[in-house]
């Protein structure tokens, strides 16, 4: 896994950067459930790249790198 950010405002909510895909993930800890969507896939003809990091800034952007 690349990156797990929590996104603001939405409890349980999170976006993950998995290999070269973009997902967001809903995670109700009280239930024990979670629901994984994919967003995005980047660089299919790049085997190999996978997400590194990735920040939220101040105005709720996210910069993601690989």
């Amino acid at each position: 896994m690349g990156f797990v950010i929590p996104v603001h405002g939405q409890q349980g909510l999170f976006v993950i950067g998995l290999g070269t895909t973009l997902t967001s993930l809903r995670w109700n800890l009280n239930e024990s459930t979670n629901k994984v969507v994919k967003l995005t896939t980047v660089d299919h003809n790049k085997p190999g790249n996978r997400w590194n990091d990735a920040k939220a800034d101040n105005n709720g952007y996210l910069w993601a790198g690989k």
